[in-house]
């Protein structure tokens, strides 16, 4: 996992409170247990009003440089969300209405409901008055596909109806450990907006930033993975010094031989 995915779900979840959707402020930030599935196969919640819960899925670096890390690629941003039976309430005329929409708690009036969610959220991750949507548009310089599902069911006599967007994204590569963050970059702007948000998260968040004191030479060795032999044959490092234990040798690296001799 990687800082990046944490601060692409905090923008996302932050976006959506901030935008006034349908469910207004029940944005979950990766509640396992938002909508479970149950032994026959179909899906039921424990929330009592309707909800959006956020998460950061599958990713995959298609090409990484060497033996570095620090590049995330592309991931699945995910949004589930739902409405039950169960999550009405009675207007002024005592009927039962969908909640945020008050309309009639119908099968079609269901479906609506969660289209209509559906396009709030698309909306709200490129929303450029929206200060977390902006930050989000930097962690995620582009998006590759998107995908749209739906389910329905009714257990013990209650429906329940869910949608599922997944917004397959790049993500920025996580900032070098211990190096100078630029001031104008995305890093800088997401934090100072963290810190006047949440301080005690933003100081998490720093807190793994740093590279606990370690010198310049060994920093560029762990972030590109290079053996102690190679380092030394790069002149980054003694490779005596990093590992006492290596046979001290001039020649290159053996994965060097390897490439000349193609």
């Amino acid at each position: 996992m990687s800082l990046a995915r944490i601060a692409l779900r905090h923008c996302a979840v932050e976006a959506l409170k901030a935008a006034g959707t349908l469910v207004g402020t029940n944005i979950l930030d990766s509640k396992v247990a938002a909508l479970q599935v149950s032994s026959d196969g179909s899906l039921r919640t424990d929330e009592e009003g309707p909800f959006i819960a956020v998460y950061t899925d599958v990713s995959k670096s298609g090409e990484l440089n060497g033996r570095s890390l620090r590049s995330n690629g592309y991931l699945d941003l995910v949004f589930n969300f739902g409405i039950t039976a169960a999550m009405t309430q009675t207007n002024d005329k005592g009927e039962s209405v969908v909640v945020g929409l008050e309309v009639p708690a119908t099968s079609p009036n269901f479906e609506f409901f969660l289209d209509a969610l559906t396009r709030q959220i698309k909306f709200t991750l490129i929303d450029p008055l929206n200060p977390w949507s902006e930050l989000l548009k930097g962690f995620a310089p582009d998006f590759k596909a998107c995908e749209e599902l739906r389910h329905g069911n009714a257990r013990d006599g209650v429906r329940l109806v869910s949608g599922q967007l997944r917004i397959t994204v790049e993500l920025v590569a996580d900032p070098v450990p211990g190096a100078a963050l630029p001031e104008t970059g995305i890093w800088s702007r997401f934090l100072a907006k963290l810190a006047e948000t949440d301080p005690e998260h933003c100081e998490r968040l720093q807190s793994l930033l740093a590279w606990n004191g370690r010198e310049e030479n060994d920093r560029l060795s762990s972030l590109h993975g290079l053996t102690g032999l190679e380092a030394d044959a790069l002149h980054l490092t003694s490779a005596s010094a990093l590992n006492p234990s290596a046979a001290f040798s001039n020649d290159l690296p053996e994965s060097t031989h390897r490439a000349g001799s193609l």
